[in-house]
């Protein structure tokens, strides 16, 4: 039972971390050019299935995102429900006996208001162990393109204690590292 005093982060003794945006992403290209770019090098002989095709194994993983760096003041133009790959300014280093979770949502740090860019709710979980910088999703949810500095970008993370350390981290694996973002699964040779 919880403590009419308490809060819930006091009651599972929940800590909150604050990580700043790095001024690199990736950004999704549309399937269209994708397809015409795959259609092109003889890799696709019939409609793109945007969910199954493994661009991986085709050597055109790259195809699907093009590199996007902040301008030299820092602002970013986020085109209206368009996604983003970015990566956390900070290095993390999740001890073995806590796990984080990436909130939703982003502060603006000169007033602390929730800006109208989502993270997606499923992909903020950052397992214990992990090392680095961290990979989250940028989503508009507007219906007009948005203009954000980075420098004013804040991402709430939770970190939630385990009962028990685990004992081989996520770190091992290396997936994210500064200034590319690794794609894919770390189990698939």
């Amino acid at each position: 039972m919880l403590k009419e005093t308490g809060s819930l982060l006091e009651h599972f003794r929940i800590k909150q971390v604050f990580w700043g945006v790095a001024p690199y992403f990736l950004a999704q290209r549309e399937s269209d050019v994708v397809e015409a770019e795959l259609k092109e090098r003889n890799l696709l002989g019939f409609p793109l299935d945007k969910i199954f095709l493994e661009l991986k194994e085709a050597g055109t993983r790259d195809l699907m995102w093009k590199k996007v760096e902040a301008k030299s003041d820092g602002t970013i133009v986020i085109p209206p429900k368009k996604l983003l790959l970015g990566h956390t300014k900070e290095d993390a280093a999740v001890p073995l006996d806590s796990v984080c979770f990436m909130k939703e949502f982003f502060l603006d740090s000169k007033n602390g208001l929730v800006l109208p860019i989502k993270t997606n709710i499923s992909a903020p979980l950052i397992n214990p162990g992990a090392t680095g910088p961290q990979t989250y999703e940028i989503y508009n949810v507007l219906d007009e393109t948005i203009t954000v500095n980075v420098h004013d970008l804040i991402c709430v993370v939770d970190v939630y204690p385990l009962d028990y350390p685990v004992q081989c981290g996520a770190g091992r694996f290396k997936l994210q590292r500064r200034g590319e973002i690794e794609l894919g699964n770390p189990y698939r040779k």
